[in-house]
This record gives structure tokens, sequence and C-alpha cells, in this order.
């Protein structure tokens, strides 16, 4: 797909790439991607759209789209709309969209590392939640990243982060910390020496009077500060485990530790979004805990999601789920279905054990591959 030929291509060369696991994929790009922190990226196509539609019809939405592959004009849009800032007009009765951010989902100028400097910097900064949600946060990053450049970006944001007081590193900013968390993915997108600066700059946070080395009694790591999300970038497991509630969107960046992702997922009870980096870290086998089990409970927008970053991964786990998912009525039913279909060289023996042990929808899925 030219839209990962093209990315794959700027970040030939960067320290992910020494991540890769051969075979993890159907294909190399994709073991290349899982390396470089896939699905945590974004894809840009040169589709043309109705970028102004599109782009109010997405603010809107209470649970912002984080699909992975988006048309340059509205993503460019979107980027714009959150340089405004405070998206909505709120009262009574009343949420809107502001005037401002109209007219900026029509601004397809190119960003210049300036404007992402100012971007990044207000976001990080900014205390209002109007602007966004968290989902949002995300894709405002990578977004960023996808239309310019990965180094503009992550130097935004450890800018933004040396510029800050104590109390702005301490305070607890959900919203606004994922974005510094953020940058833990773009280093895997990053040269091994701009990495491995950065890696020392957010250190020298981390270790400074005015860092973790505060030690007043008045606040603590475990909120959902930008401070915290330093400490996960580099603290790897024992990071995650000290210094959050053990959600494990919070172990994206565990490089050490697949016995804690493993464990964490098998005694977890609450909800957590599926995310397929947790099984390249982890291992497939998360697919047979409740990451893999609750997808159901997703919404039909998120379903697609969920689908999308697990297909490119061969492992009889997911031929099984594939299974299950070509059998609901669910939004993913005929994704499945095409899924088995295109991988029926390897899903097909697969199949034929499920099916002989009547796990769900195994032998429906061989129906459908071979009607005869």
């Amino acid at each position: 797909m030219p839209h990962i030929s093209a990315a794959l291509t700027r970040w030939k060369g960067t320290c992910g790439l020494k991540q890769v696991r051969k075979g993890f994929s159907f294909d190399k790009e994709h073991d290349q991607l899982f390396a470089l922190g896939w699905p945590h990226m974004r894809f840009l196509t040169d589709e043309t759209v109705d970028g102004y539609k599109m782009g109010m019809t997405m603010l809107r939405e209470t649970d912002f789209s984080i699909d992975m592959v988006l048309p340059r004009q509205l993503a460019s849009g979107l980027l714009r709309a959150w340089e405004v800032g405070e998206l909505f007009i709120i009262a009574p009765g009343v949420r809107e969209i502001r005037d401002e951010v109209q007219s900026a989902l029509w601004n397809t100028d190119p960003f210049t590392q300036r404007e992402i400097k100012a971007l990044i910097h207000a976001r990080m900064t900014d205390r209002s939640a109007l602007w966004s949600d968290s989902r949002a946060s995300e894709s405002m990053v990578l977004y960023a990243e996808a239309l310019t450049k990965t180094e503009w970006v992550a130097e935004a944001i450890l800018e933004a982060l040396e510029d800050m007081k104590s109390d702005q590193l301490w305070e607890s900013v959900p919203t606004q910390s994922l974005i510094t968390y953020q940058l833990g993915f773009l280093l895997l997108r990053l040269p091994q020496a701009t990495a491995n600066n950065i890696r020392i700059r957010l250190h020298d946070i981390l270790d400074s009077p005015w860092g973790l080395g505060r030690n007043d009694g008045t606040s603590s790591p475990n909120t959902a500060s930008h401070l915290r999300a330093i400490a996960l970038i580099l603290g790897g497991a024992e990071a995650a485990e000290d210094l959050t509630d053990h959600d494990l969107r919070w172990y994206g960046h565990i490089t050490n530790g697949p016995k804690t992702i493993k464990m964490r997922a098998m005694i977890n009870r609450s909800f957590t979004r599926p995310d397929a980096r947790l099984m390249f870290l982890g291992g497939v086998e998360l697919l047979d805990t409740r990451v893999g089990k609750w997808w159901a409970n997703l919404s039909p927008t998120d379903q697609r999601w969920f689908f999308h970053q697990i297909s490119p991964i061969q492992a009889p786990q997911v031929v099984s789920l594939m299974a299950r998912m070509a059998l609901d009525d669910t939004s993913v039913n005929k994704l499945a279905k095409a899924w088995a279909v295109t991988h029926a060289a390897y899903a097909t023996p697969i199949l034929k054990v499920l099916a002989e042990k009547s796990v769900a929808g195994a032998q429906a899925l061989l129906d459908h591959i071979d009607p005869a």
C-alpha cells in the first residue's frame, strides 16, 4: 500500500527497526511497523474528500475516531482545528463547534516547524478540557508526525517539558499528559543518536530537583501527570507497576517485561481497549485473555479499529478470533470473512483443527472459504 511504503521510507534507519521480529506478521512491511510502534502511528492518503464535512463529523463525536489511515486534506484540517484550541461553545443545552474551528478545517496549508512547536506547547499546557479528549490527544500528535517530521514533533514535546515549572510537571492533567506519553512511540521512529539524546534530556527532567527528586510530600507521581508519563517512557515494567493503576494502556512502552504484561492481562478485571502493541510486547497469547475476548463490547467504530490493528498478525490465535468475529453479527463480520479468504492458505489448516474441537465459528468460516 502506497501510504505504508511512504511511511517506511521516512522511517528507514530508525532505532525501532532493531526490534523487528521476522514472521510476526504476514509481510515484512508490517513486521517493521510493529517494531516501530503499530498501531500508534498514522498514515496519509492523497484521496480527495470533503475535509470540512468529515472534520465536523469527527469533531462532534463523543469518542474521537482513531483510524490509522486518513486523507491528508482531512488530517491537515483537523490539526488546524486543534491549533485553535477550545473547540466548542458550551452552554446549557448547547454544544457547538466554534466559528474559528470551522474556518480552520478549510486550511490545508503545510505546517512549519514553528507552528508545530506552538501547537504542541499550547495543547500540553492548556488546562481547559474543552479543546479535545484523550483519544484525540493521541491522534493529534500522530497526525502532526504524519504531516511533518517525527523529529519536529518529538522536539516540540521535549521543549515544552523542559520549559515547564515543577508544579506543571507534577499536576494531574490526564488529557495533556497523554501527549507526553506519545513521545515514547515517537522515539522508536527516530535515528538512534537522536533518540538517545532525547532520553538523556528526559532523564535530566526526571532526576532534577523539580522532578522525582522533589521530596516535599505534597505530590505523588502516581497521578496522570507529565512527570509520570516521562517515567513510564523510561522506566519499563517497574515504572508501570509502581506508578499506575495497572490498566494495560500504561504498559505500551515496556520492552523488558513480557511476563508483567501477560500477568496484568490475566488478573485485571477492568475494561481495557485492545491494543496490538501489547501483543507485540507481551505475546499473541494475550488474545486469549480479556484483550481479545472483550472486543465485542467495543463500539462499531472501535471494533473495526481493533480488526485492522490485529489483522496483519500471523498467529493461530488471530485465526480463532477471526472465526468468532465472522460468526457474530457485528461491524467486522464481513471484514473477518474477507480476511479468511485472503489468508486461506494459512488459516485453513488451523480452522480444520479448531473445527474438530468444535471451536465456535471455525466450521462456518471454513465453509465460507471453500463453499464446495
